[in-house]
């Protein structure tokens, strides 16, 4: 879901269906979602038949989090972002079934958020770069012709986000390069790395091949917009470049509804595929790769590592989940928590445009319903507080952890759904964009 802008579609547009949205960009393409808090994270690792709970703080006074019945305590462990620690409130992880709160956009042009009637304003956690970027958003955005054809609603929610962007304007990292390629059957992938230096001779380049560890990335979009090229993207996949000193590929999955579900999975197998094929070439150790996914791309992420499991392939070294959909039925207790704050209202119609005529409770599109996670790589879901995605991507790390699978993850606390969107210009971004690099470090290095 996060897409083309700041996070997500950057901007006050609307979703396929052409509802406009009413909060901050970066969101699934329904609207103007994701504005970034201030920066604390919570966070906690889920091990393999571990009997303890996902997600701890290590900012809470106890610094523990509230068991789930039947569970143990887990001891919270320091994030790599110190200077965002900045609250001792506890939030304790919640389930995507308990009564779900709502988000109230105040007057005076919005600034009194609230998460639900029951919790504070959220007005006082908002930092100067977030408040700029929920301007930025609403002066930005225009409204179109709800029924504008699909590519004319892609193209409007595309220039959006790209004035969006520019008015944050988080810099393009240098000395990297940047390639084009397509895979058998057209996909079209954009590689990153760092420079590397320049070959001195063949022999020596076989006896030192100094072969870098690889990332796919999915970018997000609410599987109908988005590209592996939009400005936003091309800044997060420089900086993850740069960090990990990797190659990364972001690969130009197709988009509903021209392409339904599975399309995009067999996209991303094929990307997986290729790398494996051109390994050599591209000077790239393959038993490293990675699949990473924000919001939409993290969604088909997760299904493409499950269908391969299932069928008894392993397709990733490590696969990490940001701000995932564990949940697509429309009946599910938590559709709309914190939506209209996200820009997130016309999820339900998203999804079952992606879905085409697959039923939602299919697990390659609810993968909470998974009955079996046997043979899935190890993985780390990231949620953000205030993301009506937060509750079912919880859950979805508490199953697969009571599965066995080799699970970490974090909550960011203060966070929207489209805060990575920010690109390091602040500390929310900031520490999300460490807490990548730190799952794909330790994945890359086992």
């Amino acid at each position: 879901m996060s897409g083309e802008g700041i996070g997500g579609t950057g901007g006050a547009g609307s979703g396929p269906a052409g509802g406009a949205g009413s909060g901050p960009a970066g969101g699934a393409g329904s609207g103007p979602a994701g504005a970034a808090g201030s920066g604390h994270v919570e966070t906690g690792h889920v091990g393999v038949a571990s009997d303890t709970t996902p997600l701890t703080s290590p900012h809470s006074a106890s610094g523990h989090n509230v068991p789930r019945e039947g569970e143990k305590d887990l001891p919270a462990h320091q994030g790599r972002d110190a200077q965002s620690a900045q609250s001792t409130t506890h939030l304790p992880l919640t389930s995507p079934y308990s009564a779900s709160g709502h988000n109230v956009l105040g007057e005076e042009g919005g600034e009194v958020l609230r998460a639900s009637p029951d919790e504070p304003e959220l007005s006082t956690q908002l930092n100067e770069a977030t408040r700029a970027w929920i301007l930025a958003c609403r002066e930005e955005s225009t409204p179109l012709d709800p029924a504008a054809p699909i590519p004319l609603q892609r193209a409007h929610q595309h220039a959006i986000s790209e004035r969006i962007f520019a008015r944050i304007n988080p810099g393009m990292p240098d000395g990297l390069d940047w390639e084009e390629h397509t895979t058998t059957s057209g996909v079209p992938l954009l590689l990153c790395q760092p420079r590397r230096k320049p070959r001195q001779t063949e022999e020596s380049a076989d006896e030192n091949p100094n072969l870098r560890p690889v990332l796919l990335y999915n970018h997000g979009g609410g599987f109908w917009q988005g590209s592996a090229g939009a400005t936003l993207d091309r800044v997060l996949v420089a900086r993850r470049a740069l960090d990990l000193g990797a190659l990364v590929v972001s690969v130009d999955y197709r988009l509903s509804p021209e392409a339904t579900f599975p399309a995009a999975l067999d996209d991303i197998d094929e990307a997986v595929a290729w790398i494996h094929v051109h390994a050599q070439e591209l000077r790239v150790d393959a038993s490293t790769l990675v699949i990473d996914g924000i919001s939409a791309g993290a969604s088909i992420a997760m299904a493409t590592c499950l269908r391969a499991a299932g069928q008894g392939r392993k397709n990733a070294a490590g696969l990490v989940l940001e701000v995932p959909i564990g949940d697509m039925r429309n009946e599910a207790l938590w559709v709309g928590k914190h939506a209209a704050l996200n820009g997130l209202e016309e999820l339900p119609a998203m999804y079952r445009m992606y879905a085409g005529a697959e039923p939602l409770d299919n697990p390659l599109l609810s993968p909470v319903l998974a009955t079996s996670f046997a043979g899935m790589p190890p993985t780390h879901v990231m949620t953000a507080e205030y993301d009506p995605l937060r509750d079912a991507g919880e859950e979805l790390a508490r199953l697969m952890r009571v599965a066995g699978v080799s699970v970490t993850g974090t909550r960011h606390l203060g966070a929207l759904h489209g805060s990575s969107g920010l690109a390091g210009i602040e500390p929310v971004s900031q520490a999300w964009h460490d807490d990548v690099c730190a799952a794909v470090r330790r994945m890359q290095t086992r």
